[in-house]
């Protein structure tokens, strides 16, 4: 499984998880648009179309938004994408 992290410039860029594929988005300026454009760019590459594997795509503030760490998150897609998910999050308990 690919998780695709997006970034826009080499600051945002330092923020890529280990473990996350980095995905140049500065060319993608619509911002209205910004995330649908950027699934729809990776859905169309011919190089990933080739294998089959499961994709997704985060934003480079990941760990900054979300409550659980790149690596639990990658791990939980991981189990759960075999079993023919064809979308995955992992539910936090804010307690």
């Amino acid at each position: 499984m690919k998780i695709y992290q997006a970034y826009m410039d080499e600051e945002q860029r330092a923020f890529v998880c280990a473990g996350a594929v980095p995905f140049d988005a500065a060319a993608n300026c619509a911002p209205g648009t910004r995330e649908y454009e950027l699934f729809k760019q990776l859905h169309a590459d011919p190089a990933r179309q080739q294998h089959a594997e499961p994709w997704g795509l985060v934003s480079w503030k990941f760990e900054h938004k979300a409550p659980i760490g790149f690596p639990v998150f990658q791990e939980f897609c991981r189990r759960h994408s075999p079993a023919g998910a064809d979308c995955v999050h992992q539910p936090h308990d804010r307690q």
